[in-house]
């Protein structure tokens, strides 16, 4: 983790990029992942509901590949689920640097900001935003593996593949 922050959060398209059809943006969120197994990884509970409900969208043979692998990681304690507070939703409404963003994501960065943490996002409109706390998924050359049982699980996941993360970035 980067010395300028105390923490660190994924939203829902990295959760998501671990199952992108385009090899190095699947190979680089899953790289995030895999190097945080043994720190503290945070997301908030409407990132982790975006997941579902892209998920949802597919048939269930794929959602029965996916899930059992979200579920693994999800039971994992260095991934951290949690809400917002008060002055989350009033830092969200007044920072003017937010007011371009989707609800969901100025609810996000808002939290970032509050907890001093930085967002990791393949959403390439907010990445590319410098004055805010947000950055890319390495890109990564080699793919690495999680432990077993959980790579076996997440191997079986890739059945689903998301072909682009649009409808993970912009939702309904």
């Amino acid at each position: 983790m980067s010395a300028e922050f105390s923490r660190e959060y994924i939203d829902h398209t990295v959760f998501l990029g671990m199952n992108a059809a385009e090899p190095s943006l699947r190979v680089g969120c899953k790289a995030l992942l895999v190097a945080r197994l043994q720190r503290r990884l945070f997301m908030t509970w409407d990132h982790v509901g975006r997941c579902d409900d892209v998920i949802w969208s597919h048939d269930r043979e794929l959602q029965d590949r996916y899930y059992p692998f979200m579920d693994a990681l999800h039971s994992l304690p260095f991934l951290i689920r949690e809400g917002y507070e008060d002055s989350t939703l009033r830092l969200a409404s007044t920072d003017r640097r937010l007011a371009s963003l989707p609800v969901f994501q100025r609810l996000l960065v808002a939290r970032a900001i509050e907890r001093e943490a930085v967002v990791y996002t393949a959403d390439p409109t907010l990445a590319g935003r410098q004055d805010l706390p947000v950055r890319s998924p390495p890109r990564c050359d080699e793919e690495p593996a999680f432990p077993p049982p959980l790579e076996a699980l997440y191997r079986n996941s890739l059945g689903l593949r998301l072909a682009t993360l649009d409808a993970a970035v912009n939702p309904c």
